[in-house]
């Protein structure tokens, strides 16, 4: 006996499926279907299950059990993996991308004008404060921020937590500080502020810190992907009467 449905619920994607006494059920994240790139290769490979799902379910009927499995094989192969390696390459892509932004992000920008040897100084010095005076000298002052995420958590003293926090820290005044130069944000006048026209680097903050949450979500999302990944393996073993090891080698051949 074969059962089929593709739905689409508040928060997933849904395919359930049942084939004798093996029963599945697979769901695809709406956040994760609606990510930009990758977003639209989750949503493909779930119309292409959705498709070879609902194709079988007109021919069960008229198929032995042995006709079932090969007629599934033969639709997995065709539409199924094609649509599976496009994820998998899309997870792969958007994950090198986001880590490449970031990246750029967490590396201090010490400017043309820095001078390596100022820097020492001025980590040795650092490395002499307490962990509180240590902190509160990189919040203050960002190129102190940059010196001591440049000369990286081994050298820094600090509990790597601590040292992590304090990257994060860097990076998000440093891009706000971006932001803010390349955009020419400035302060409108207001009645404590008459005149404005300052850098308005507390805007520049509030929108760095979103541009660091949704790169937080999108890492979450993709971190979930090779779970996801592995139950569409588990669609395709159903669908064709294999082990999870057949249908990978099947999905990825």
């Amino acid at each position: 006996m074969y059962e089929f449905l593709s739905s689409t619920s508040n928060n997933a994607l849904v395919t359930q499926l049942s084939r004798n006494d093996r029963r599945h059920v697979s769901a695809i994240p709406l956040e994760l279907a609606d990510m930009a790139d990758v977003g639209s290769d989750f949503r493909h490979l779930h119309g292409e299950i959705a498709s070879v799902g609902n194709q079988l379910l007109k021919r069960a009927e008229h198929l032995s059990d042995q006709g079932f499995n090969s007629e599934a094989a033969g639709l997995v192969d065709r539409i199924i993996r094609p649509a599976y390696k496009l994820a998998v390459e899309g997870v792969r892509r958007t994950t090198a991308e986001i880590d490449k932004k970031a990246e750029q992000w967490f590396t201090p920008d010490f400017g043309p004008d820095s001078d390596p040897a100022t820097r020492a100084v001025q980590h040795t010095w650092w490395r002499g404060l307490s962990m509180p005076q240590q902190l509160e000298a990189a919040q203050q002052d960002l190129a102190i921020a940059r010196v001591a995420v440049g000369f990286g958590q081994a050298a820094s003293t600090l509990p790597p937590d601590v040292f992590d926090r304090l990257r994060r820290d860097m990076a998000v005044e440093q891009l706000a500080q971006r932001i803010a130069s390349d955009t020419n944000m400035l302060t409108a006048p207001t009645p404590t502020d008459p005149i404005g026209g300052l850098v308005d680097l507390a805007t520049a903050r509030a929108n760095a810190a979103e541009a660091f949450s949704r790169w937080d979500s999108e890492r979450e999302l993709l971190a979930s992907a090779p779970a996801l990944l592995t139950s569409i393996i588990d669609t395709a073993a159903v669908l064709t009467g294999e082990n999870r090891t057949q249908a990978f080698e099947r999905l990825t051949a």
